[in-house]
């Protein structure tokens, strides 16, 4: 065996016979493929907030039960995605309508009353100082409420007198429906009408108001006029009345003129006597009552009332 410069003598482990100091030497197998590390698999994580291990979405003390199975195997936490918890799911789930809020349905009402209390204002001062001597802030001191508040419902002089006019008109004819109902077309009709009138005029500021803004208004809505809450009633009954309730040669509508004027007349007797009233009569329409006891033996066949 022929040694190599490099190496010293041959030792006892060169000289011994073994595999691998053979003469025939197999060569070293190649080394194996590292094997291939799969990535971990990902968690899916909840929509919603997550609170701390253990406890439920709120983090409360309640612990969640066992996880689902997604058809991977994977396990997948509660749903907490805020859809699942919309006022429209649970209405939609009960079948009813979305209900308003309590807070909006508070907020209606107090407006309500704001503006109620505004038309009630302005009405008296409406009937005291008519339209031109009446200003906002007198409105607004009245009510007790805000100009803010007050502009937001009516932003101009005319809106709150078209609204205090409507107001009046709607409570006479109202009333003069609920007189007439069923009622026959006659004189005495007619006498219960003005009569329920005056009782309006001195009762009601805002019937007293819707009068005399229907004279001093020049830009009053079409169709707000006082008189047309009551005057097509009076009318329509002396057409209808049956014949023999007037005497010969007395025209309906010389009677229809002299309601306006009795009407007229109440309104101008209140104003007259003022905040303590007047002493002649106990009330408007019992001095009403007197005039037309008086006036029937003029127009009607037979006696009075």
């Amino acid at each position: 065996m022929a040694r190599s410069p490099l190496h010293g003598a041959p030792g006892p482990a060169d000289t011994a016979p073994g595999p691998l100091n053979s003469g025939n030497r197999e060569p070293a197998p190649p080394p194996r493929p590292a094997a291939r590390r799969r990535p971990p698999a990902r968690r899916e994580r909840p929509a919603g907030r997550a609170g701390a291990p253990g406890q439920g979405a709120g983090g409360g003390g309640a612990r969640a039960g066992p996880p689902a199975r997604t058809p991977a195997g994977r396990a997948r936490g509660p749903d907490r995605s805020c859809t699942a918890f919309t006022p429209l799911r649970r209405t939609a789930a009960r079948g009813g309508v979305p209900r308003p809020p309590r807070e909006s349905t508070v907020k209606q009402e107090r407006a309500a009353r704001t503006r109620e209390a505004l038309v009630q204002a302005a009405a008296v001062a409406f009937d005291q100082a008519g339209f031109h001597g009446t200003s906002l802030g007198r409105v607004s001191k009245a009510a007790g409420i805000s100009m803010g508040a007050l502009t937001f419902h009516f932003p101009t002089k005319d809106e709150l007198a078209d609204t205090v006019q409507l107001r009046g008109l709607t409570t006479t004819r109202d009333a003069v429906q609920r007189l007439l109902a069923g009622r026959e077309p006659a004189l005495e009709t007619v006498v219960d009408v003005t009569l329920e009138l005056a009782a309006l005029l001195q009762e009601e500021p805002v019937v007293r108001a819707a009068a005399r803004l229907t004279r001093e208004r020049e830009s009053a809505p079409e169709g707000a006029l006082w008189p047309s809450s009551w005057l097509p009633a009076i009318e329509d009954l002396l057409e209808a009345m049956p014949a023999g309730q007037l005497r010969a040669g007395c025209d309906p509508r010389t009677v229809l003129a002299l309601v306006a004027h009795l009407v007229a007349g109440v309104e101008s007797y209140l104003r007259s006597c003022g905040r303590d009233g007047c002493d002649t009569y106990k009330s408007a329409p019992e001095q009403l009552a007197r005039i037309w006891e008086l006036a029937l033996y003029g127009i009607r066949r037979g006696r009075g009332l």
